[in-house]
């Protein structure tokens, strides 16, 4: 089987830079955003091979309301982000997401019904800041 290659930073990404409603786990958040995100890809295959661009609406619409980018272009930056100003800041984050969402929605564009497992997460404490989801 196939393995899709960008999942596992996916997912990465979504747990640790995402806003995580209270009421959910982190790993039902991944799940439900992957099955959310598959449903889409099988529901417009025939319209994604015809105009392939579309793929960035799903991506921003489903994927992307989750991610704090403004935290990831931090961590991507280290000390070089305190080093820039406001505008270089607010540049850097927007390219970005530019390129993660070009990325990643091209990356999608090759799913071919690959199952994505989650095994077992350990429960989280009640002052748990961060999650892994495997």
């Amino acid at each position: 089987m196939k393995k899709l290659l960008i999942a596992p930073l996916l997912l990465f990404l979504l747990v640790y830079c995402c806003a995580i409603p209270a009421a959910d786990s982190p790993q039902d958040l991944v799940r439900e955003t992957s099955d959310r995100m598959i449903e889409a890809l099988r529901n417009n295959r025939d319209q994604l091979q015809k105009n392939p661009a579309q793929i960035y609406d799903l991506v921003n619409d489903i994927v992307l309301p989750h991610f704090d980018f403004t935290v990831m272009s931090r961590w991507v930056l280290g000390k070089y982000w305190r080093q820039a100003t406001p505008d270089q800041r607010e540049r850097f984050t927007d390219e970005f997401r530019t390129l993660m969402v070009r990325t990643y929605s091209q990356a999608l564009l090759e799913y071919s019904n690959e199952e994505i497992v989650f095994p077992p997460s350990p429960p989280l404490a009640s002052d748990a800041t961060e999650a892994t989801v495997r």
